[in-house]
């Protein structure tokens, strides 16, 4: 997932914030999946939150 978001998930929030204007399911389109379903999945996996936790935590910071 790295390569595909082009940072580390542990990145300082870059100047102006992050702007989050894509839905998961146009991420996972937009990354390779054509389910939104299995890439909330192999995410969680991955990263142990799902998409939308993640997003939660970010913009928390």
């Amino acid at each position: 997932m790295y390569q595909a978001f082009g940072t580390g998930f542990q990145s300082y929030p870059p100047k102006g914030g992050y702007k989050f204007n894509l839905t998961v399911n146009e991420v996972a389109y937009r990354v390779g999946f054509s389910s939104h379903a299995y890439f909330s999945k192999c995410f969680r996996k991955e990263f142990g939150v799902t998409p939308k936790e993640f997003v939660r935590g970010i913009m928390k910071l």
